[in-house]
């Protein structure tokens, strides 16, 4: 059986027990590390969970709602608009250091700085997350 740890930042830990006795047992020795690394988790809540997604990328987003764990895609958008900012951050200094080396790299500096790391917040679903790293940004 798996329990979600709810807690009071809206994010849950998940955890698997072999019966809701057990859960609570691991939601007291949670509670008293969560109290030392990560007092803003508290209050919480232990309850079962039907549900989990199946892909991780966001865990970050997950929250326990009715009985099943799902992704908050405004969570998951803020998430990902601040991975693309890291990748053009990333990509900007790849681009600085290939131009000192001689290389022309005019137009792609001009589709990186074009790229906007909030356009995410206009995704319809998680799907459309996980696909919207620009080619501008990828790794060459």
């Amino acid at each position: 059986m798996k329990v979600a740890f709810k807690r009071a930042d809206g994010g849950v830990s998940i955890t698997e027990v072999t019966d809701m006795d057990m859960g609570r047992v691991e939601f007291e020795k949670w509670k008293t590390s969560a109290v030392i690394a990560n007092p803003e988790w508290l209050p919480a809540t232990v309850e079962t969970i039907s549900n989990l997604p199946s892909d991780k990328e966001f865990r970050d987003a997950w929250e326990h709602v009715n009985g099943d764990v799902v992704e908050n895609l405004s969570k998951a958008a803020g998430i990902q608009a601040i991975r693309i900012s890291e990748a053009k951050a990333a990509k900007e200094k790849e681009l600085l250091v290939r131009e000192a080396g001689g290389e022309d790299v005019t137009a792609e500096k001009a589709q990186v700085q074009a790229v906007d790391p909030l356009s995410v917040r206009n995704a319809k679903n998680i799907d459309e997350l996980k696909s919207s790293l620009p080619t501008a940004l990828k790794r060459s």
